[in-house]
């Protein structure tokens, strides 16, 4: 093996190492999900009152995230 070739091995291997190594945080290949917030609370409510609150989220994954079945604990 030329010398040439040698160092374009060790500088590729080296770069993958450091690629490989890296503190960066890591792509989520699959979805995953982000709340701005988790809960809500609306204090005292009068009888029949209706309220609302919209949950604000992201998909921070690195695939199309399909929300199913949504319940209330």
């Amino acid at each position: 093996m030329g010398k040439m070739r040698m160092v374009r091995y060790i500088v590729i291997i080296a770069i993958f190492i450091g690629v490989s190594c890296s503190k960066e945080p890591q792509l989520h290949l699959g979805p995953r999900i982000k709340f701005d917030e988790t809960e809500i609370d609306f204090g005292e409510i009068a009888q029949n009152q209706k309220v609302t609150h919209t949950f604000e989220f992201t998909n921070i994954g690195g695939d199309t995230l399909i929300i199913e079945k949504v319940r209330a604990p």
